[in-house]
């Protein structure tokens, strides 16, 4: 397993980006609480070559 440190890049993701709910879904994606088909959809729905 890599390691990854979640509370810095949940940190980085509030600073640097505009999404206003930005730390809930790091808390939800970043802790694997979402499965690989939420996740997936989640991205596909803000694909805007679909």
């Amino acid at each position: 397993m890599t390691p990854f440190d979640i509370e810095a890049a949940t940190a980085r993701l509030v600073a640097e980006c505009g999404y206003e709910d930005i730390a809930a879904w790091a808390d939800y994606f970043l802790h694997a609480r979402a499965t690989d088909t939420e996740v997936l959809e989640f991205f596909r729905s803000r694909d805007p070559s679909e």
